[in-house]
């Protein structure tokens, strides 16, 4: 999910310092209504997943409700809010979270995949407009939907016969039809992919899809398909070079796979580190990132990566120029895993995009950091952001009204 702005990529390498995809700055994701909550002591919200936009954030709750909160398009609210609104109450059903870069997309108990958010480039897969605040089903899934991913302007779908359907622009070929142009808002098959999918992940202008037996193929943006070529495809082609059968992926303008001896490989752009393999160089192919092992999950942001260890530790690395490695502070580039400190908790999930993250602990409350235009939910009023610089949290914040529960295990 990266843009080439040139305006916003401009300001970025002037006062911000890392490239973070040339994204625009996400100090203020819309007008802030103060982060006024209600003055009553409800019951914490237990959260099972989360997901990252530019400037907003969602989660899952155990319960089967959905709630957001920041920017910027995906909040499925009017405005934006520092504090989580509820978006989908639990009659919804919903079982996995998405979010792209200004869209938000689940999918419920009976299979069907609905979507909220920013239309322009049809990545909502409906005939919703230009945008909608309100949850529209994807143009005939209304089941069999296995799981949604959400990229920069298109979206993709996990179906349970093992294929995979993609939706939203289609300039760099990412909706794997075969075709290199135009904007499709039904959903179109991917063809030639011949393997079982069991998941799949959109990110800018490139999507991936991983087998059942472990072996990942992508598609789209020259670069970006870790087949060792530059070459843009509008049909799926074989990550080479993968040292170990794959476990899990993300993709943003990076890939990166967590393997199944439970170290982890990336590819694509690396401009200030996100691959983590000690350099900025980008890579045509897997590298591996450097000094870690027991990873279980992970997450591509922007220009930094995050992965969450067998002891619930949580590890980034990349871009730091708004705090979104956790660090305690803002500062430069790291190019191999720093560990995330002032997580008490174990973590059981991390969520990220261009310039925030956040931790599902396993207790079920929310932890966020990083640049803050109401995205990492603790309720402070961005009014006072006179400049994207004022608003940098590298130190985890709570996100208001999630956890902990003392019962609660968002492992499970």
């Amino acid at each position: 999910m990266r843009y080439l702005l040139l305006t916003a990529s401009a300001i970025l390498l002037v006062f911000g310092g890392c490239s973070n995809g040339g994204a625009s700055d996400s100090g203020d994701g819309g007008d802030d209504d103060g982060g006024d909550t209600d003055t009553g002591d409800p019951e914490p919200v237990l959260a099972v997943a989360c997901a990252a936009g530019e400037y907003h954030t969602c989660a899952l709750a155990q319960s089967g409700e959905v709630y957001c909160w920041g920017g910027g398009g995906g909040t499925g609210t009017a405005g934006a809010t520092s504090t989580p609104a509820l978006v989908l109450d639990k009659e919804w059903g919903a079982t996995s979270i998405t979010a792209g870069t200004h869209h938000t997309c689940v999918v419920n108990s009976g299979g069907g995949a609905y979507c909220w958010g920013d239309n322009d480039m049809g990545q909502l897969g409906s005939a919703a407009g230009p945008s909608s605040e309100v949850p529209a089903q994807v143009i005939g899934l209304s089941s069999g939907v296995e799981q949604v991913s959400g990229g920069g302007q298109h979206s993709c779908a996990n179906m349970d016969n093992g294929s995979v359907k993609c939706w939203g622009a289609n300039g760099h070929g990412e909706l794997g039809n075969g075709e290199l142009y135009g904007i499709n808002v039904e959903p179109v098959d991917v063809i030639e992919l011949d393997h079982e999918s069991v998941m799949v992940t959109a990110g800018s202008g490139v999507s991936c899809s991983l087998s059942s037996e472990g072996t990942v193929k992508c598609w789209g943006k020259g670069s970006s398909t870790g087949d060792s070529t530059s070459a843009q495809t509008s049909t799926p082609v074989d990550v080479v070079g993968l040292s170990e059968s794959v476990f899990e992926i993300s993709t943003h303008s990076h890939t990166c796979v967590v393997l199944a001896n439970g170290q982890m490989e990336c590819w694509g752009a690396n401009w200030d580190g996100e691959l983590g393999n000690g350099t900025n160089e980008h890579a045509l192919s897997p590298v591996e990132v450097l000094n870690l092992d027991s990873i279980v999950t992970n997450t591509a942001g922007g220009g930094h990566t995050c992965a969450v260890d067998d002891e619930g530790s949580v590890w980034c690395w990349g871009c730091n120029n708004r705090g979104e490695l956790g660090l305690g502070y803002v500062e430069g580039e790291h190019y191999t895993p720093m560990r995330v400190e002032g997580l008490a908790d174990e973590a059981a999930s991390v969520c990220s995009s261009y310039h925030h993250t956040c931790a599902v602990m396993k207790n079920g409350a929310m932890k966020c950091w990083g640049s803050n235009g109401g995205q990492l939910g603790d309720g402070i009023d961005t009014s006072e952001c006179i400049e994207w610089y004022d608003c940098r949290f590298p130190d985890p914040v709570d996100v208001i009204g999630f956890g902990p529960g003392s019962d609660a295990d968002a492992s499970k």
